[in-house]
């Protein structure tokens, strides 16, 4: 059987304290022959940085197709520099000339059996046999790859930003129009959506004027926008945006045509390319050759790292304080870690072995108001947790003293006399329930592990103090049968079953099974944060044992102690 024995002072006003000793009786264990198997549950994934990122991009199929003029259109590694007119390239010209390797960035072109190779001058504009020249209607397939991008991914958030360093040059009609992309960068947000960026640089050009030609200001624009992103671990493929994308085109230029599969590149790409003469490439314009401006997928791909993580060390420890009943006592801590540490105060009553978080305790300085002389006594300390571990300061203790009126013996003495008043409000709590018992359920067999489960009688708490000053309940568990199995593998999941006097249900405490330690670390049930309204609530819990699978046979008791601090 449960059995619950309370032991309390009486209820006065502020700060009252009171204890109740829980004892648990647990139905007797049907414990077939199994071994314990567990699982440590993972933590919240955050951004990781990634390093030696990779970005494959052949841009659209345009890009490595025949051309009216000049053979082909092509790519070349690097930021092309200036060959002075519109006039064909040449293998060394314009300086440093064609080239498929320049620092992060490498062109290159699939074989017959799809495997990638760095093409040459020679066979820049031959198909996937390196001898057939590709057509109007045909392509090389020539790509761009980037390699040592360096940022941060977060699969769990689908975020990423990604940059990397060097350039390509795009090259139609053999040279008489050109212009290059360097540095780009990569985002996705939240929601799948995304952008390409890059430094887009080169020179200005005409089909109707042969002799025009003068440097771009280089401009950092978007390239492509991206939806439909899912960001893993190792990478993702995305197609960029296309179909439906409307443009205002430049003048001069051919119209955008309209009808299925009809699109456009970006607005600004669009616009840049009007300098180069070069803008009715990159939007559906009516032509035969509109399928191979649809632009095709980035692949990027990237080996996530965890960051480097240090557990929590204490750099200032508090100090002993004094205060007055109605005063305060301040206490300041500190700690380095990475990430950094949150803090989390805590108080022991006097007599009570609980710590309980204190609510709302969670800067590195501390203030607390003594309401009652009931504090005397009281320690205090901080908890310092990140994902890599915790760390907690010494145990500090307060003192609360009373400060009588002075005394003058040179001449008068002035004696006053304060009839005793009646408190303003009080702070009450108390189990519900006949008994004081609680039985958990018979066990049952989940193969690795033994459950057994039940619900902690009601509490009420009543708080019709003045100003709402804070209060919460914690409880502890101890060992079953005197250590005969320990009091981890208990956990809870508190709740507020009636709502009032500010309440809030505590934590849930998962059982001790694999990790943790369950109820015998000082739990909160529920508390209040100061300035509530005064009023009365109903809190209780779903307890939940879970124990070894070969624990033997028989009914374990144990003792739950929840303490109330106010």
């Amino acid at each position: 059987m449960h059995q619950i024995t309370a032991r309390s002072s009486p209820p006065g006003n502020g700060g009252t304290r009171r204890r109740l000793i829980a004892g648990a009786a647990i139905a007797a264990l049907a414990v077939p022959g199994a071994s314990l198997l567990g699982t440590r549950a993972a933590s919240a994934a955050a951004a990781l940085p990634v390093s030696d990122a990779g970005l494959t991009w052949a841009l659209d199929n345009e890009v490595g197709a025949g051309a009216h003029f000049g053979v082909c259109n092509f790519l070349s590694a690097g930021v092309a520099g200036d060959t002075g007119s519109s006039t064909l390239w040449t293998q060394t010209t314009p300086a440093p000339g064609y080239a498929t390797q320049a620092g992060n960035v490498t062109v290159e072109k699939p074989d017959t059996t799809g495997t990638y190779h760095q093409p040459t001058w020679a066979t820049r504009c031959k198909g996937p046999d390196d001898t057939t020249t590709v057509g109007l209607t045909t392509t090389t397939a020539n790509r761009v790859r980037f390699s040592g991008g360096t940022g941060t991914v977060d699969p769990d958030g689908n975020t990423a930003t990604i940059h990397w360093t060097g350039g390509f040059t795009v090259v139609f009609y053999g040279g008489l129009t050109y212009w290059s992309a360097s540095d780009p960068t990569l985002t996705v947000n939240g929601d799948g959506t995304g952008t390409l960026t890059a430094t887009l640089s080169g020179f200005a050009a005409s089909m109707a004027d042969p002799t025009a030609w003068s440097p771009i200001t280089p401009t950092t624009l978007t390239v492509a926008t991206l939806h439909g992103v899912t960001v893993t671990p190792s990478g993702f493929t995305v197609t960029p945006d296309y179909p439906g994308v409307t443009v205002t085109t430049g003048a001069g230029d051919a119209s955008q045509s309209t009808g299925p599969g009809s699109g456009a590149w970006p607005q600004a790409f669009v616009d840049f390319q009007h300098l180069t003469g070069q803008s009715s490439y990159w939007y559906s314009s009516g032509g035969s050759e509109d399928p191979a401006k649809v632009p095709t997928p980035i692949g990027v791909a990237y080996t996530t790292s965890a960051p480097a993580q240090s557990a929590p060390v204490i750099t200032t420890q508090p100090a002993a304080a004094t205060a007055t009943v109605g005063g305060t006592a301040t206490f300041t801590a500190a700690a380095s870690g990475d990430p950094a540490p949150t803090v989390q105060w805590q108080l022991q009553a006097p007599g009570s072995p609980a710590w309980q978080d204190y609510p709302g305790a969670t800067a590195t300085t501390f203030t607390l108001t003594v309401h009652a002389a009931g504090y005397n006594g009281s320690k205090v300390r901080a908890v310092f947790t990140n994902a890599a571990g915790t760390a907690t300061t010494d145990a500090v203790t307060l003192a609360v003293t009373t400060t009588p009126p002075p005394a003058d013996s040179d001449s008068e003495t002035i004696t006053a006399t304060v009839p005793e008043q009646t408190p303003a409000g009080s702070f009450t709590w108390t189990i519900n329930g006949t008994g004081r018992a609680v039985t958990l359920s018979q066990a049952t067999s989940h193969g690795a592990y033994l459950q057994s489960t039940g619900a902690l009688l009601p509490v009420t708490v009543t708080d019709t103090r003045t100003g709402g000053p804070t209060w919460s309940i914690a409880g502890q568990a101890g060992d079953f049968n005197g250590g005969a199995l320990s009091g981890k593998y208990l956990g809870w999941t508190p709740q507020v079953t009636t709502a009032g006097a500010g309440a809030v249900a505590g934590a849930s405490v998962t059982p001790g099974l694999t990790s943790g330690n369950g109820l015998t670390d000082a739990s909160t049930l529920a508390s209040a944060a100061d300035g509530h309204d005064p009023g009365s609530a109903t809190v209780g819990a779903d307890l939940d044992l879970q124990v070894p699978a070969a624990t033997p046979a028989g009914t374990y008791t144990a003792v739950l102690t929840l303490t109330a601090l106010s």
